[in-house]
């Protein structure tokens, strides 16, 4: 453990030169900020054993972006079995923390994120979109979603804690102008609360704002 919190100090001074913001933490505490949070880049160092390729399957299950393990066997098998659980590059142990920076960076190069390179998934609490795919789950539940209930719920999930007015939303999923005489969004809302609500999640998540619009909290 002392070795890897001197490696980890040592990133983190190299990231901090770099400009790139970090957040070094358990792998427990870093679940529960992935939540909240989309991370550029995750770098996750293994257990040794089956533990270490399981934790990295564990991970991409909760997160597309770009993951950069670093395995403690020191061999070729156990950076294979990294790779093949899905990581996307592997250090072994002990790591130098400079190489880790270029191989962070080179990552970030190749999987950017912006406006032209848009989140594959979105995770809130049990409730999980695939973008790519247009799934939906909640815990284990499949979630059967039209385009139009998906590109919704997408849109509401993705401004979390806002409430969205009509004519944005209309703009945005209907991709049609917003009329007060067009209920055709309430009537898609209303569906995906029921099949969200059937699978399990509170029904008051999506919430209506009588007046405003419509927000996911």
């Amino acid at each position: 453990m002392a070795e890897e919190d001197a490696f980890f100090r040592a990133l983190g001074e190299r990231l901090q030169q770099a400009d790139h913001p970090f957040l070094c933490c358990s792998a427990v505490d870093a679940q529960t900020w992935l939540e909240r949070q989309a991370p550029l880049l995750v770098v996750l160092c293994l257990p040794e054993g089956e533990a270490g390729p399981a934790l990295i399957a564990q991970w991409r299950q909760r997160t597309d972006r770009p993951l950069l393990a670093i395995e403690a066997t020191g061999t070729a098998a156990g950076r294979i079995a990294a790779l093949s659980r899905g990581a996307d590059d592997v250090l072994s142990a002990p790591a130098d923390a400079e190489e880790c920076l270029w191989r962070i960076q080179a990552l970030l190069r190749r999987y950017p994120r912006g406006p032209d390179h848009p989140a594959r998934m979105l995770r809130v609490d049990s409730l999980c979109l695939d973008r790519l795919q247009m799934r939906v789950k909640v815990g284990q539940a499949e979630v059967a979603l039209t385009p139009i209930q998906f590109r919704l719920l997408w849109t509401l999930v993705a401004h979390r804690e806002r409430v969205l007015d009509k004519p944005f939303l209309y703009r945005q999923v209907l991709e049609k102008p917003f009329s007060t005489d067009d209920r055709s969004l309430d009537m898609h809302l209303s569906r995906v609360r029921r099949k969200l609500t059937q699978a399990g999640l509170a029904p008051d998540r999506l919430k209506t704002v009588h007046g405003q619009g419509y927000g996911f909290r």
